[in-house]
């Protein structure tokens, strides 16, 4: 399953980084991505559980917002809604 390998290793590679280092929204998406694998990559019961971590990453506030040319390619919003719908396009900026 392709999600679960970019979960993966998006979960590795964050882990690499220096706590103290990561911005509020890399903290935020280690959380999500944590408990998108704690919850067996299963979008919808991730959904049920944690939908207001999804709205932190959709929010607009400084720090939480997505920054375009970042190390975040495709903002994880728009990668959690393509995973539960697959008719979204994923390359959708928002």
């Amino acid at each position: 399953r392709t999600g679960k390998n970019y979960c993966a290793k998006a979960l590795e590679n964050l882990s690499k980084m220096k706590r103290n280092n990561l911005t509020e929204r890399e903290r935020l998406i280690i959380t999500v991505l944590s408990q998108i694998k704690s919850a067996g990559y299963d979008m919808k019961k991730f959904m049920k559980l944690n939908a207001k971590q999804l709205e932190k990453l959709e929010s607009d506030k400084p720090g939480l917002r997505w920054t375009p040319l970042s190390n975040e390619v495709i903002p994880l919003q728009n990668w959690i809604h393509h995973q539960l719908d697959k008719r979204k396009k994923l390359n959708k900026i928002s």
